[in-house]
């Protein structure tokens, strides 16, 4: 008997086209659900939020060069919430 698929931060920071960092902060912040499990947190694929549904940020991958605009932006959105 196997559970529900379970994804790590990484891999849900590739479904949202986010850094992990993001994806761990929001789950940090109880906006993401998660469950840690050794050290790591595994979270259900329908628990990530769909654009416009939740306050985690999910864009485009950022292009190349314009690092420092979407880290600009991060923060913006961080101190918005908070």
């Amino acid at each position: 008997m196997t559970g529900p698929r379970l994804i790590t931060v990484r891999e849900a920071a590739e479904v949202l086209r986010c850094h992990p960092k993001t994806v761990e902060r929001a789950v940090r912040a109880g906006r993401i659900p998660a469950t840690l499990f050794a050290g790591r947190y595994l979270i259900r694929p329908r628990d990530l939020p769909t654009p416009g549904s939740h306050p985690v940020r999910v864009r485009p991958a950022p292009r190349e060069g314009s690092m420092r605009a979407i880290a600009h932006e991060i923060t913006q959105a961080e101190r918005e919430a908070s």
